[in-house]
C-alpha cells in the first residue's frame, strides 16, 4: 500500500519540517523510499527554500523539485498573498497531480502543510484541502501523545477541522494519515526476545482511549490466531523496526494488516503501559514470565548512555 502523511501545526516555526524530515529518515532506515513534499513555500533566496531543501535532503530518493514544491514564492508572507502578488492561482488539482506522481516513484510521501491548518491558498481552498486529498477516512492525531489521546477517525471532509482542534490540544504538531482497515496487532520486545503477538478487537471505530481503559468489550486474542510462520515473520519485522529506531531494552511495536494482508507499522512505543492488565505483561505471562519477573528483566536490561 502506498502511504501518505499530512503534517500540520498551529503556526510557522513549530517544528513541522523537523518532524517531517525525521519521519523520512526513519522510513529510509527501514529500507523504504520516501519523498517529502511542501506543496506551497513562501520565502526563498535564489530559488531555494530552507524547508524544501531539508525535505529533499531527508528524502530517500532523487526527486524532481517541481514535484516536491509545485508553488514556490520569494516573499516570506502568507502563501495566498504571495501567489496573488505573483499573479498565480494556487490550484489543488496541480498539488494533487504532483502528490500522485510522487506516489508512483516512492513508497511513502510526507506532505508538510503551510503555517497552521486552515491557511488560505486561494479564494476558495485552504490547506485542509490538501489533507482531504490523502483520501478518506483519515486518522488525525497529535504527534507526541500516548493512549490514543487526541486521536480522531475522520470519515467526511467536514470533520477535519473538529479533529484538528481536538489534536492540537495535545501537541502543536498534528499529523493525518489514511486509515487502515484490518486487524490490529501488538508485539512486545524484551531485550533480544520478541514476545507473542496479541490481536486487538474492539466494536468501537478504532482502538481508542475508551477501548483501552474503560470498555469491557475489548478483546485481547492470545495466541493471535495467525499461522506460526506468519507470526514469526511479523515478530522479526517488529524487532527490525525497534532496532532501526535505535531502541533497546524493552518496548512495544504496534502494527496493522491492511486489506491485502500487508503489515503497516504504526509506532514503536518506548514506554508502554505496565499495569497488571497492560499488553506487555499480558504477552509476558504467555511465555511464563510473572509480572515481578518481567520487572526484573526490564531492570537488568536498563543502561545509561
Amino acid at each position: 500500500m502506498k502511504a501518505g502523511f499530512f503534517v500540520a501545526g498551529t503556526d510557522t516555526g513549530v517544528g513541522k519540517t523537523v518532524f517531517s524530515a525525521a519521519l523520512l529518515r526513519s522510513f529510509a532506515a527501514r529500507g523504504l523510499r520516501g519523498a517529502g513534499m511542501k506543496p506551497v513555500a513562501a520565502g526563498c533566496e535564489g530559488g531555494r527554500n530552507p524547508d524544501v531543501e531539508a525535505l529533499l535532503a531527508a528524502s530517500g530518493a532523487a526527486i524532481d523539485r517541481g514535484l516536491v514544491c509545485p508553488y514556490l514564492f520569494e516573499p516570506a508572507i502568507a502563501p495566498h498573498i504571495a501567489a496573488r502578488e505573483a499573479g498565480v492561482r494556487i490550484d489543488l488539482a496541480v498539488i494533487d497531480a504532483a502528490f500522485r506522481e510522487l506516489q508512483t516513484q516512492v513508497d511513502v510521501v510526507v506532505v508538510e502543510g503551510v503555517g497552521g491548518f486552515r491557511v488560505p491558498l486561494n479564494e476558495r481552498d485552504d490547506t485542509a484541502g490538501m489533507a482531504r486529498r490523502l483520501g478518506l477516512p483519515l486518522m488525525v492525531k497529535p504527534v507526541c501523545e500516548g493512549s490514543s489521546l487526541g486521536m480522531s477517525k475522520v470519515r467526511v471532509a467536514g470533520g477535519l477541522e473538529e479533529a484538528y482542534a481536538l489534536a492540537v490540544n495535545y501537541d502543536r504538531v498534528v499529523m493525518a494519515e489514511k486509515f487502515i482497515e484490518g486487524p490490529e496487532l501488538t508485539v512486545g520486545i524484551l531485550g533480544d526476545e520478541v514476545l507473542p503477538i496479541i490481536k486487538l478487537e474492539t466494536p468501537r471505530d478504532f482502538y481508542d482511549y475508551q477501548a483501552k481503559y474503560v470498555s469491557d468489550d475489548t478483546r485481547y486474542i492470545l495466541p493471535c490466531g495467525l499461522p506460526p510462520a506468519r507470526e514469526r515473520a511479523l515478530q522479526s519485522l517488529s524487532r527490525e523496526a525497534f532496532a532501526a529506531l535505535g531502541c533497546r531494552g524493552w518496548g512495544r511495536v504496534d502494527l496493522m494488516l491492511d486489506a491485502a494482508g500487508e503489515p503497516q507499522l504504526l509506532e514503536v512505543n518506548t514506554a508502554p503501559g505496565m499495569t497488571d492488565h497492560s499488553l506487555v505483561p499480558m504477552a509476558a505471562r504467555a511465555v511464563g514470565l510473572s509480572y515481578e519477573d518481567l520487572c526484573l528483566r526490564i531492570l537488568e536490561a536498563a543502561r545509561l548512555g
